[in-house]
């Protein structure tokens, strides 16, 4: 990887890491109304994460 992209990568690595902090708990919230809510929460990231995968990977 080139020098100039390491920061770029090292920073979305950092923002998302921030971001996932934040929303653990709110998604954690969601789970004591219902234990079924985990797979309401999960599916929809799982498939955005199979379709921006590839892309953001390539």
């Amino acid at each position: 990887m080139p020098p100039g992209r390491r920061t770029h990568a090292t920073r979305n690595w950092a923002a998302v890491g921030g971001l996932a902090a934040a929303a653990g708990p709110v998604a954690g919230g969601l789970v004591e109304v219902d234990w079924r809510w985990v797979f309401a929460v999960n599916v929809p990231i799982g498939i955005a994460a199979l379709v921006v995968g590839p892309t953001m990977l390539a």
